[in-house]
């Protein structure tokens, strides 16, 4: 679920700090 998240986020546009978003996904998947 997270990873999807994730790909949908980077397909969307960059308006609300997407770079921090992938990140965020990044460290939780990390986890």
């Amino acid at each position: 679920m997270i990873l999807a998240h994730a790909e949908c986020d980077f397909r969307r546009p960059v308006r609300y700090g997407q770079r921090l978003d992938i990140k965020l996904t990044v460290a939780e998947v990390r986890r």
